[in-house]
């Protein structure tokens, strides 16, 4: 069975594929941000929401969670920490039922299950969604409200506030973030591919052998960087600050 690429793009005609890319990236915060602080029914709302956007999609609910496996196992420690009072394991000789913070528990668990509902978002939201599609939307977005901001500081007549206007519409906001969305599948396909390497040269597995790679998906990581930094001077996108 062929292993799924997190957060790669799925081609189809499905009615979440046709739906805009700016409904898709606002729910996916808005969505994100109350299953992070909604509590339990928060949560339950969120989730049922993003699960069901992937039905439409016809794409398999668990094909969202690829890839999340370390994401996981951080939860996961996140909830031990919430849950273990520490402080009380000397007055409670010992006894493990008396030291569980059944509130830190419950706590660390909405926030577990946040994230990875968070995550399945984002899945869900590049599964159906090129990038191209979303630096338009990210584009129509800014204009909405630089091109307003603009007329109303060149309007007094101030030299200052018409280099600030100058300053909003030539700044491409849109890109910053196209690349930064951008970047999180490329993250993903330097992991798997430094995967695929270790394997070949039968490398440890487990927590050493994911230890191991790390440095060598940054790396990979810093040459795609500017890889993208020397296409965009290419094509005379000032990407620096200027004092």
């Amino acid at each position: 069975m062929a292993r799924v690429t997190p957060y790669a793009y799925v081609a189809s005609g499905s009615p979440v594929h046709a739906l805009g890319a700016g409904p898709k990236l606002a729910s996916l915060f808005v969505f994100s941000f109350i299953a992070l602080s909604g509590g339990a029914a928060g949560l339950s709302a969120s989730a049922a929401f993003v699960f069901l956007g992937a039905a439409f999609a016809r794409l398999r609910p668990m094909r969202l969670l690829a890839g999340s496996s370390a994401l996981v196992w951080t939860t996961l420690a996140v909830v031990a920490l919430r849950a273990l009072d520490v402080s009380a394991f000397a007055r409670s000789g010992g006894d493990l039922a008396r030291i569980i913070d059944r509130e830190g528990l419950g706590e660390g668990l909405l926030f577990s299950g946040g994230v990875l509902v968070a995550f399945a978002a984002g899945s869900l939201l590049f599964a159906t969604t090129t990038m191209t599609e979303l630096r338009g939307a990210v584009a129509r977005g800014q204009r909405a409200v630089t091109e307003p901001l603009a007329r109303l500081l060149r309007a007094p007549g101030f030299p200052a506030l018409r280099r600030a206007a100058r300053t909003i519409e030539n700044f491409d906001l849109s890109l910053v973030i196209a690349l930064t969305l951008g970047f999180m599948p490329r993250v993903f396909d330097a992991w798997e591919a430094a995967a695929d390497a270790r394997k070949a040269r039968c490398g440890s597995t487990g927590v050493f052998g994911t230890a191991a790679m790390i440095p060598l998906v940054a790396e990979r990581l810093m040459d795609l960087a500017a890889e993208t930094a020397t296409a965009l001077e290419a094509r005379g996108y000032d990407y620096q600050v200027k004092k």
